[in-house]
């Protein structure tokens, strides 16, 4: 930890932010974070912003498989200086560029600070001609995703109406401002049945993070349980064009304004929540203060 705050007080703080750079992390996997980051890209891509998409998941990254493309370099031959950015990008579409990580036969130590860091300054003096840079993490905790979320302007928290993923999301939360107190992170409450349930979930977290991290995460947003996205993900076809009237299409498109607009944390009336009047119990999960 004292590692990633000499970095963070010696670079973070002094870094150009002309291209924001926005994070999306999750607590644990099989949120739909990756799905999320890749359509939140895609959508604001449309708005005639330019959008990078970086997969930092080293490992096992999938974004080139969302967006049904072939991607034979990317990210890490990108942070090792092999390539430009220019050449280690695969274009999806107008305005919408990926730095894939597809298959890497050299296991990369999610633990190792220096190359991580070197990935955002590069980034920084790299992508100026973009208005946007959207990391997809990997799942959980690590120094190389804590790294990139304090080079970030805005860190988006991934969660679903589970305990375990209230209570990982809560330990990330925890150990990224442990670093940093003042990060900005804001909170995407996923795949939830209806409003009452999101009101019940945002509610509980902000009661365990007031009480004992004495900090609030704003709503960014929610997104309901929805078959157009599993048949996006199956079709590996955009969301937007594969439904452009659903509902979660207009959440996507209020969300990417929020970000286009400015960098305050969206102001979210819970009350007018779509209620999408499947199940009126509220959320399963009852988390324990």
């Amino acid at each position: 930890m004292n590692r990633i705050k000499s970095y963070i007080d010696n670079h973070a703080s002094g870094l150009d932010r002309k291209t924001k750079f926005i994070s999306v992390l999750s607590g644990k996997g099989g949120v739909g974070k990756s799905v999320f980051a890749n359509s939140l890209a895609d959508i604001t891509s449309r708005m005639h912003i330019r959008v990078l998409l970086v997969d930092t998941d080293f490992n096992s990254g999938n974004l080139h498989l969302l967006s049904n493309l072939r991607a034979e370099f990317g990210v890490v031959n990108y942070m090792k200086g092999e390539l430009s950015l220019y050449e280690a990008i695969t274009t999806i579409r107008e305005n919408l560029d990926l730095l894939a990580s597809p298959s890497n036969k050299e296991f990369t130590d999610l633990n190792e600070i220096a190359p991580i860091a070197k990935l955002v300054e590069k980034l920084r003096a790299d992508a100026s001609s973009y208005d946007l840079v959207i990391f997809d993490h990997p799942s959980g905790i690590s120094k190389s995703s804590t790294i990139v979320a304090h080079g970030s302007d805005i860190n988006l928290l991934v969660m679903i109406p589970e305990l375990t993923s209230i209570s990982d999301s809560y330990g990330l939360f925890k150990f990224l401002i442990q670093a940093n107190p003042i990060l900005d992170c804001r909170l995407l409450i996923n795949r939830t049945i209806n409003s009452d349930e999101t009101k019940y979930i945002f509610q509980k977290f902000t009661a365990l993070t007031s009480r004992f991290l004495e900090r609030e995460l704003p709503l960014f947003g929610n997104l309901p349980e929805s078959e157009e996205i599993r048949k996006s993900v199956m079709k590996q076809t955009p969301i937007a064009e594969l439904s452009p009237e659903s509902i979660v299409v207009q959440l996507f498109n209020n969300m990417s304004r929020s970000l286009i607009r400015n960098n305050a944390p969206q102001r979210i009336d819970l009350e007018k929540l779509s209620n999408q009047g499947i199940n009126e119990n509220a959320a399963e999960a009852d988390i324990k203060e």
